[in-house]
């Protein structure tokens, strides 16, 4: 998890009370893990579109620290237009 999934470039995590070896940004975790988005552009419109909610508020920070752990509520009203086909 150190190496933020590979790659050349990674978003760092945004300053929050999360330490930043113990969280991912949203940006990795909506596309990298949970595969809702292809491309960093897609998650970026996803997010300001207030359809992803951490802890009953809407992020539109793309770079939200978000830890596994300590992630009570990851609420995604979206549903991909490839997911459909």
């Amino acid at each position: 998890m150190l190496n933020k999934l590979g790659g050349a470039f990674a978003p760092k995590p945004s300053s929050d009370p999360h330490k930043a070896r113990e969280c991912l940004p949203l940006i990795l975790i909506l596309r990298n893990k949970l595969k809702y988005a292809l491309i960093y552009r897609e998650v970026i419109s996803i997010l300001m579109q207030h359809h992803v909610m951490v802890d009953n508020k809407a992020r539109t920070d793309k770079t939200y620290p978000a830890s596994f752990m300590g992630m009570k509520l990851l609420f995604l009203i979206y549903i991909p237009y490839w997911y459909l086909i």
